[in-house]
C-alpha cells in the first residue's frame, strides 16, 4: 500500500466489497506497507491494519530502518544521548508487556554508544519501569517539576 492507498477512504471498502463478490477469504490477503509511507501516515496505517484484519488478512512492514527513519538516525547521527519518546516510554504506564520492548530499545541506543534517556516518567509505576529496564537517566515530572533554574539530565538511580 502506498501513502496515497493510505488515505484514499473508498479503497477499504473496495477491497471488502471484492472479497465478498469473489468468496475469497481475507486469510489470503497480504498487504505491504512501508516505514516511509507510515510515518506520514500513522492513523492511517493503523485503521487499514484494524479494519482489514477482521477480515483476516496479514501485513508487513517492509523497507524497516530505510530512508530517514529512527535506526538511521540513530546510527549516523553523532549525538550524545537519546531521549525516548512518549510514545515508547508512555507504553510502560499502560502495558507491562511492553517493558521488554523498551528495554530492547535502550540497549540499541546504547551499544551505538549513546546514553538512553527515558522521558516523560509521570508517574511512581513509570520510574520504576525505567529503573528495572536499566536506564540511569530520565526525565519527567515524577523526577522533578519544571523550575526555571537549568539542570543536566535527571538520574533515576
Amino acid at each position: 500500500l502506498s501513502g496515497a492507498d493510505l488515505i484514499d477512504e473508498s479503497l477499504p471498502r473496495f477491497i471488502e466489497e471484492s472479497i465478498d463478490a469473489a468468496g475469497v477469504s481475507g486469510e489470503r490477503l497480504t498487504f505491504e506497507m512501508s516505514e516511509s509511507a507510515l510515518m506520514g501516515n500513522l492513523a492511517a496505517g493503523r485503521y487499514w491494519i484494524e479494519r482489514m484484519s477482521r477480515l483476516g488478512a496479514h501485513f508487513v512492514l517492509y523497507d524497516f530502518g530505510s530512508g530517514l527513519g529512527a535506526f538511521v538516525f540513530l546510527r549516523d547521527l553523532d549525538v550524545d544521548q537519546v531521549k525516548l519518546g512518549r510514545d515508547i516510554v508512555g507504553s510502560l504506564a499502560v502495558n507491562g508487556e511492553h517493558h521488554e520492548f523498551v528495554g530492547a530499545i535502550r540497549s540499541l541506543v546504547e551499544s551505538q554508544g549513546k546514553t538512553a534517556v527515558a522521558a516523560f516518567v509521570e508517574t511512581d509505576h513509570m520510574l520504576e519501569s525505567v529503573r528495572e529496564i536499566g536506564f540511569t537517566l530520565g526525565q519527567g515530572y515524577q523526577l522533578e517539576e519544571p523550575s526555571a533554574e537549568l539542570r543536566h539530565g535527571t538520574t533515576v538511580e
